[in-house]
């Protein structure tokens, strides 16, 4: 809960960044969208709805876009992707090599929520930055990798570059929409995936099956050290 909580904050500071941007003396109708979606994110903190990180990015994307987003669409593709996405947990999941004997630590039960929500983090990595092929009745069909937007990642020119709503349609966005993305799929298959940030930088952490934690750099396709992401973001 906590967790959730920090993450829907930091939200809302990217929220207030964009709402800026639109400031003037008197209110517009963008200022009015933005707004609401800052109100309904604080209804989250504040225990009046419940918290969702997809929520969340919704609200403040489609205040963006002057509330006319299809949000019947956005749910649509999440879904077709999701579905994609369990199809490579279902067709990799093997219970042969793995040991879910009951321990003085851990229960049988235990052992294998862990094993599956590491198997359902690594399809989402997979997913999200490989080609994936699928096989039909008859015929073949693939999915290519979402990718890191090197022209204007930072939204500087075009804050769509900053958006889940662009990376779904171009596959293509910054590392936060693209950690955004896996952080919402997360939270839909219960992966308990966090999100991590650090000065210009921010990425995802989760376990394995073993219980040790990865740093996960999905534009690279890469899993930094602690060490590494220090040096990355001089915070060493």
């Amino acid at each position: 809960m906590k967790t959730a909580k920090l993450l829907l904050t930091f939200v809302i500071v990217q929220l207030l960044a964009v709402q800026y941007a639109f400031s003037t003396d008197t209110p517009s109708q963008e200022k009015v969208h933005f707004y609401a979606a800052k109100q309904k994110l604080i209804d989250m903190l504040e225990g009046r709805i419940p918290l969702s990180y997809e929520k969340a990015i919704s609200f403040i994307e489609n205040a963006y876009w002057d509330n006319k987003v299809n949000l019947d669409f956005f749910n649509y593709s999440l879904d077709f992707h999701l579905q994609n996405i369990q199809k490579l947990i279902d067709v990799n999941r093997d219970y042969s090599k793995q040991n879910f004997k009951r321990t003085l630590l851990e229960t049988e039960e235990q052992k294998i929520a862990k094993f599956e929500r590491a198997l359902a983090n690594w399809a989402i990595f997979s997913y999200m930055t490989d080609t994936t092929i699928f096989v039909g009745q008859d015929k073949l069909f693939y999915s290519p990798p979402f990718s890191y937007s090197t022209n204007d990642p930072l939204g500087t020119v075009d804050w769509s570059n900053t958006q889940v709503f662009n990376l779904l349609d171009t596959k293509k966005g910054n590392c936060f929409a693209l950690v955004s993305l896996f952080k919402i799929f997360s939270e839909r298959l219960n992966s308990k995936a966090n999100i991590c940030t650090a000065p210009g930088h921010i990425y995802i952490r989760h376990a394995d099956h073993k219980g040790i934690f990865h740093n996960v750099e999905l534009a690279t396709r890469a899993f930094p050290g602690t060490g590494s992401m220090e040096t990355l973001t001089y915070t060493t």
